[in-house]
């Protein structure tokens, strides 16, 4: 017998269809549960709903089962079940067997989507409640957020601090103070004067990723893309050792780049065997992505995806987007999505992918718009998909609530996962101008809106997003003007009015990788950012 999870609660193990002569197959799983080997028989039990048992002698009889799994309900039982048609039926777990259970499906619109079985002793109907789209979210959403302000001043806070995320969050406000001028004047020195000769910032190891964060702070300073010193810093950026496989990307050093050619080299000449992976997350390597911007936590892709996105997303804010390499890898990432998994191989064996434009960036869009609204499904349909039959897609019963009128429901546990590689990718091309690309980046933005909660929070996940609260709603602020941005934001609003500090402030809890707190103007100035980019639905009074 297969154990049961998730509390104990009855699990679906199968989600299969059912012929109009009520035969079906049992999968595996579902065997293994009745202890199944090969053929061999079942009982057979009707008594307010349809038991395939285990047990030798039942009054109902038994069933044959074949080798490959086939089975046929009796008349009796295919009666019970209502006897019409196809369709599909459910096996569910039971101490003694599986139940059988006609499948159904209910979509309801709500203000956040969630999963529900509603189960009787011969039906089991899917609820499905999805999330509402932005013309519905964002005036409910601004209705609930009228009359929140900030409780402590944050101009107070950010008043005379000295720090670049101080002067920056002061500028993006309109607050700056009267030594703001030479405070620029002094921050631009000091990053000009950690300039090395051959125009890179930092050891010789990982220097791409702090020369571009150099580069991003500049631009944040408002330093022209044509000045000498980034001229020749650009140039030591696109001279980096290139892949390959992974034409135009950067990689987290140049040394990674050689050991990649060498793993390829190795793949290339094995036949049999256990192929040797590129992709490894090395608590060193995810350090040196780490301090390339005070936001990220723990990225999921330090080899490729993260320094890629660190070094594009300053090339591409200092005007640098039709520099030749830039080009060769926007191209390429064009043609396929962005998890570093899937590029840790590059272009080997894979041969030329269509880039996402045309009626391909058409259907992944709204692909994601329905990921958006099914919580990361692609439509109620895949719900049907969900069993314990196929592990990868696996939805699990999390909860229990007795109904009326011998029903019961239980709630399924929603595999959030934004995937981190591909949040990080779309946030470092917000400045990008090419229409198509941004595009395709845009409609990222839908299906990780599907994965926050109905409190605002985006919750803690296995994999890692590779952000904080915090640095997630920052990255839609660099989406203003996506129809998704303002339902994420004013959704979070309760919560990001409640955790500033009383010093005016906010600070994200300390990270896995860092060794001390982070800077907390690094995170008042990204609640600065996100907060603006609602500011349009903000009630009279809010900044404090």
């Amino acid at each position: 017998m297969s154990s049961q999870t998730a509390k104990d609660l009855p699990q679906i193990l199968s989600i299969t269809p059912v012929k109009p002569d009520g035969s079906l197959v049992l999968k595996k799983v579902v065997r293994q549960h009745l202890g199944l080997k090969g053929a061999g028989a079942v009982g057979l039990k009707v008594d307010g709903e349809v038991l395939l048992t285990t047990a030798a002698d039942t009054e109902d009889g038994g069933l044959e089962v074949s080798r490959r799994g086939k089975v046929t309900l009796s008349d009796r039982a295919w009666n019970a079940l209502g006897g019409v048609g196809g369709g599909r039926v459910a096996l569910l777990q039971r101490p003694d067997g599986v139940a059988v259970k006609r499948v159904g499906l209910s979509v309801v619109e709500a203000p956040a989507a969630s999963f529900v079985d509603v189960e009787t002793p011969t039906t089991v109907v899917r609820r499905v409640a999805i999330n509402p789209l932005p013309d519905a979210a964002v005036p409910a959403l601004a209705d609930q957020a009228a009359g929140l302000r900030l409780d402590k001043s944050l101009r107070g806070y950010l008043r005379g601090r000295e720090t670049f995320h101080a002067w920056c969050a002061r500028r993006s406000l309109g607050a700056t103070d009267p030594a703001d001028a030479t405070l620029r004047e002094a921050l631009i020195d000091e990053r000009m004067t950690a300039q090395r000769d051959d125009g890179a910032w930092g050891g010789d190891t990982g220097s791409a990723i702090q020369t571009s964060r150099m580069l991003r702070e500049l631009a944040d300073l408002g330093v022209p893309g044509d000045l000498p010193e980034v001229k020749r810093a650009v140039s030591w950026l696109l001279d980096r050792s290139s892949s390959e496989y992974n034409p135009g990307q950067w990689f987290g050093s140049d040394e990674l780049v050689a050991e990649q050619a060498g793993v390829m080299e190795k793949r290339k000449s094995m036949t049999r065997g256990t192929k040797p992976r590129f992709r490894q997350i090395k608590v060193g390597e995810q350090r040196r992505v780490v301090g390339g911007d005070d936001l990220i936590i723990k990225p999921c892709g330090p080899r490729i995806m993260w320094p890629n996105g660190i070094v594009l997303e300053a090339l591409l804010r200092m005007g640098y987007e039709d520099a030749p390499r830039v080009q060769e890898a926007l191209g390429y990432m064009l043609t396929q999505d962005w998890c570093e998994c899937g590029y840790q191989n590059g272009t080997f064996g894979r041969g030329k992918r269509p880039a996402y434009c045309g009626d391909r960036l058409d259907a992944f869009e709204q692909m994601c718009i329905d990921q958006y609204r099914y919580a990361g499904l692609r439509s109620a349909e895949d719900l049907l998909a969900r069993d314990m039959a196929q592990a990868t897609v696996r939805f699990l019963r999390g909860s229990e609530t007795d109904g009326e009128q011998a029903t019961k429901l239980y709630e399924l546990a929603i595999d959030r996962h934004i995937q981190g590689c591909e949040f990080m990718t779309t946030r470092s091309l917000a400045s990008v101008r090419d229409a198509e690309l941004r595009r395709f980046a845009e409609a990222h933005l839908w299906r990780f809106a599907g994965i926050q909660l109905a409190d605002g929070l985006f919750p803690a996940e296995r994999y890692g997003s590779g952000f904080g609260q915090i640095g997630i709603l920052e990255a839609f602020a660099r989406y203003p003007h996506h129809p998704i941005t303002p339902v994420v934001i004013l959704k979070s609003l309760p919560w990001l009015v409640a955790a500033q500090r009383e010093d005016g402030s906010w600070s994200r809890a300390k990270g896995p990788l860092r060794r001390e707190e982070p800077d907390a103007d690094a995170t008042t100035r990204a609640v600065v950012k996100v907060l603006k980019a609602v500011d349009a639905h903000l009630t009279d009074g809010f900044w404090a």
